[in-house]
């Protein structure tokens, strides 16, 4: 491929990608997509709220679900208007990953909080899809399980530099984990929400739940990526853990159970704190950069 040819491959490229920013922007500045972003966030707590409770019933084991989205969706799934629900929720989920995913090509905030909201973007949006599927199908899609997460990691592994690249991607996954654990005690979230009105009981109750919750998701972050690393230097797909794979693994650790149970609370004390935020967050276009 000539020169000119090269730069107008990537000319059209970086066209391409504008406008797909230019679309997601137009639609976040939508009042309506406003309240579905919101809704969006109430959904992701109480999905987080759901993996907390698989997770503790886990650790005291007594629960045959497992521990991540696909056992989320499963809860959801069973009870009567499941699939309606499943959908509904798909939808706004779907919202408040376009949002997350806006965050990232903003003119303001620091780099780590763009690929930090990037990278949730992506992961809601596959939650999503997995809701939706299931809503509409009954199928699941597999997202989270273990054989899906092996089956991922060998096909970048089967990539030119493969191993070095999930090697990557576990310390960007492990960098992201410890971004959630500094802003667990470095953010201002009582500027993140808008609690002004609230009693100062109630905010510091909220404040520590977000806290604590931020520090419980970048903790299983870092697990994630540590297995993804360890998988890379071994050349072995089948040392790579998802969601529940991490959780689980505390369990043959000395004390795992007990670090386990707080990990669970910590995913519990998050949904909520998202609940909250589905509230009191202000979702305009103008404060996407606020976190």
């Amino acid at each position: 491929m000539s020169r000119g040819s090269s730069q107008r491959v990537v000319s059209n490229a970086a066209n391409e990608g504008e406008k797909l920013v230019h679309v997601a922007r137009n639609a976040a500045a939508s009042p309506g997509f406003e309240w579905l972003a919101r809704f969006g966030s109430a959904a992701v707590g109480v999905g987080y709220i759901l993996i907390g409770i698989l997770a503790g019933a886990s650790a005291r084991g007594g629960s045959s679900q497992t521990p991540n989205q696909q056992g989320a969706l499963d809860v959801v799934y069973y009870h009567p208007f499941g699939r309606f629900i499943l959908g509904a929720a798909a939808i706004c989920v779907f919202a408040y990953a376009i949002y997350r995913g806006a965050r990232a090509f903003t003119t303001y905030g620091k780099p780590s909080s763009r690929i930090a909201s990037l990278f949730r973007g992506v992961v809601y949006a596959v939650v999503a899809y997995a809701a939706l599927r299931l809503a509409v199908s009954g199928h699941q899609t597999g997202s989270g399980s273990a054989q899906n997460v092996h089956q991922s990691t060998a096909k970048v592994m089967g990539l030119p530099f493969g191993p070095e690249i999930v090697i990557l991607i576990g310390v960007v996954v492990i960098g992201i984990g410890l971004y959630q654990i500094y802003k667990a005690y470095a953010s201002k979230l009582d500027r993140i929400l808008a609690l002004s009105k609230l009693s100062e009981t109630v905010r510091k109750a909220i404040i520590a739940l977000g806290r604590v919750g931020l520090a419980a998701r970048g903790a299983v972050f870092m697990i994630i990526g540590a297995f993804l690393i360890v998988a890379g230097i071994h050349h072995n797909p089948g040392q790579s853990r998802g969601m529940a794979g991490a959780l689980h693994s505390l369990q043959s650790r000395p004390y795992g159970s007990a670090i386990l149970s707080f990990i669970a609370a910590g995913l519990v004390a998050y949904g909520l704190y998202s609940i909250v935020s589905a509230r009191y967050r202000d979702f305009s276009p103008s404060a996407m950069s606020s976190d």
